[in-house]
């Protein structure tokens, strides 16, 4: 009995060997056509290519991390800072405008170059009392001043 259970752990040994082989083929194979396929519908690879988890020892080089391409991506935006705070650019806009409406608010805001939106803040200070908007007639928008 021992010799049969020798026999079978080594012929179980040698059918998971080439199955491992075929799945890391499998997975080439598949990756390959990852690439071709983002090729052509938009020069970009995929991203959700579909390999086949390696038994083998992974080399230093499959752990590396991968080089950076130019392939329009552009990654996470990181948290700007600014002298002052949103809340404070607009009131002294505000202040210093007399009576702005949104769209000239909206304009101070991107010209210094804040992410986002300045309706947010409009809103917090026109809830805070510290503004208060009159809609425009017969446009959309409104003007804020100073309570």
């Amino acid at each position: 009995m021992p010799a049969n259970l020798l026999e079978l752990i080594q012929t179980l040994e040698a059918q998971r060997t080439q199955h491992a082989q075929a799945s890391s083929a499998i997975a080439a194979t598949l990756e390959q056509l990852s690439g071709m396929l983002g090729a052509l519908v938009g020069g970009q690879r995929a991203t959700n290519s579909v390999a086949a988890p390696s038994r083998a020892p992974r080399s230093a080089a499959a752990t590396a991390p991968a080089a950076k391409s130019d392939t329009g991506t552009k990654g996470r935006r990181k948290r700007k800072t600014f002298a002052t705070t949103g809340q404070e650019s607009v009131l002294a806009f505000v202040r210093a405008k007399n009576n702005p409406t949104s769209a000239e608010i909206r304009k101070h805001w991107e010209s210094e170059g804040r992410g986002g939106s300045a309706h947010d803040i409009l809103s917090i200070l026109v809830g805070a009392k510290k503004i208060k908007r009159e809609p425009l007639k017969g446009q959309p928008g409104s003007r804020y001043k100073i309570t």
